[in-house]
């Protein structure tokens, strides 16, 4: 193809700002036309992808991808030829510009989403770092641009002594600044968070990365700026936490290295175990950051299975199916052996409060849905699942019915279940969560009903 059909643009991809130059040639149309853009990546102390060598070489990938933008039009152009190496084309096949347009150029083209500007919240380790570059086109054909960083690299340098610790992801946060969402650049081709919502980044460590007594090496693209409440914690693919805090000025254009060691990593969230008197060890599951802790199945359950009914209690009774025999009324939560939980189940174990029962109908928390025939075993209930870290963390809880008179009603239609909160108006009345196919509320039932506890871990 002759050399004239096309408009030539080559951009020196490097993070030192450098004058730019322009020939005085005779001008070009250059809207409808082809556009290349020889970009040229002169690499400083970081690489373009997170992923990146010891050398820190910019070197162009595969479907790497421009964002090219004026006032009025925009563009994308993708990596032709260059992959692996520092020099790399990029091209469109027809061109939106004209001679003397003021353009912005974005690398990656990701950073616009729908004409906003947007750090990336979620990162992996093929996470580029994000550049900026501003022109005039001159409409020679040749157009020189020179890419500066947009924000700094964070570098973790991160092992920790405990044994067969494997790292999933790390999310780094500041409670008093934003960290990613919607930005501008200012005149220094500096990225400056317009969002104001507080969000932080997480890196994907996909499949995982193991860190026991191995040194690793972590890069996260993030704003420049001094983040004097930073926490950063690392999530192992078991769901164990270690979180570090502290302060630190990550300087824009610039590579800002932490040595860190995690001393000891906990579960602090997700699932485990606890023993359970007469019943050995029941799994316990959270659903959102610092929720509680909810046994797997019923208080009653004797076969360990989640969609099992297990047994009817009246308020502060461990007595199954005694309805209006044996319970408790007045104005105080229930504690001790009058707890039915700690009662049958023992210390590890109690009845969840009002609120805490409350929290499962907040969508912020878990998602909570009516469900017919739950994983095929026939049952009907309320499965609550949890969402972000605790997305593959669901309780279920079966619609048991209710029990009075010695009678249970309502199996597969209704769910009832205690908290060990008393209703403040009525005395021989308490909290409770309900549910059926077309409502999920809590509300307050007549202490002598027979009904189902789910025990959450006392801690």
């Amino acid at each position: 193809m002759k050399k004239s059909i096309f408009a030539f643009m080559a951009l020196a991809a490097t993070f030192a700002a450098t004058s730019c130059q322009s020939d005085e040639e005779p001008t070009l149309q250059l809207t409808g036309k082809p556009m290349v853009i020889n970009a040229v990546a002169e690499g400083i102390g970081t690489g373009t992808r997170a992923s990146m060598a010891y050398k820190y070489d910019i070197l162009w990938s595969e479907d790497d991808e421009i964002y090219v933008m004026s006032s009025t039009d925009h563009e994308t152009f993708t990596l032709k030829t260059g992959q692996g190496t520092t020099n790399g084309t990029f091209e469109c096949q027809s061109s939106p510009f004209e001679s003397g347009d003021e353009v912005e150029a974005f690398y990656p083209a990701s950073l616009v989403d729908n004409g906003n500007l947007v750090w990336p919240a979620q990162q992996t380790t093929s996470t580029v770092v994000p550049m900026y570059s501003k022109n005039t086109l001159g409409g020679t054909g040749t157009e020189n641009f020179s890419f500066a960083s947009l924000g700094a690299m964070l570098q973790i340098v991160f092992t920790t002594p405990q044994a067969d610790v494997t790292l999933k992801s790390i999310t780094i946060k500041d409670d008093d600044a934003t960290m990613s969402g919607t930005f501008t650049v200012d005149e220094n081709g500096k990225a400056g968070i317009t969002a104001t919502d507080k969000a932080g980044i997480t890196l994907d460590l996909g499949e995982g990365v193991a860190v026991s007594n191995k040194i690793q090496y972590f890069n996260i693209a993030v704003p420049a700026g001094t983040y004097s409440n930073l926490s950063i914690t690392f999530t192992a693919i078991d769901k164990s936490t270690c979180t570090l805090k502290g302060n630190v000025t990550i300087n824009h254009n610039t590579v800002g290295k932490l040595t860190l060691t995690g001393k000891e990593f906990k579960s602090t969230f997700c699932t485990g175990k606890a023993e359970a008197k007469g019943i050995g060890k029941v799994r316990w599951v959270q659903l959102w950051d610092g929720g509680p802790k909810f046994a797997e199945f019923n208080v009653g359950v004797t076969d360990g299975k989640e969609e099992s009914f297990g047994g009817y209690y009246c308020w502060g009774s461990s007595i199954n199916k005694d309805s209006n025999a044996a319970f408790k009324s007045g104005t105080d939560a229930l504690t001790g052996t009058d707890d039915t939980a700690t009662n049958l189940w023992g210390s590890n174990w109690r009845m969840p409060t009002q609120k805490e029962l409350a929290a499962l109908l907040n969508q912020k928390n878990c998602i909570c849905t009516w469900t017919e025939n739950y994983k095929g075993t026939g049952v009907n209930g309320l499965l609550c699942t949890g969402k972000d870290a605790y997305s593959s963390n669901s309780v279920f809880l079966p619609a048991a019915g209710y029990c009075y008179g010695g009678d249970v009603r309502g199996q597969g239609n209704y769910g009832h279940y205690w908290s060990s909160t008393p209703y403040p108006y009525e005395s021989s009345h308490a909290d409770n969560l309900c549910f059926n196919s077309g409502d999920l509320y809590v509300s307050y039932y007549y202490c002598g009903i027979g009904i189902s506890v789910r025990a959450v871990l006392a801690e």
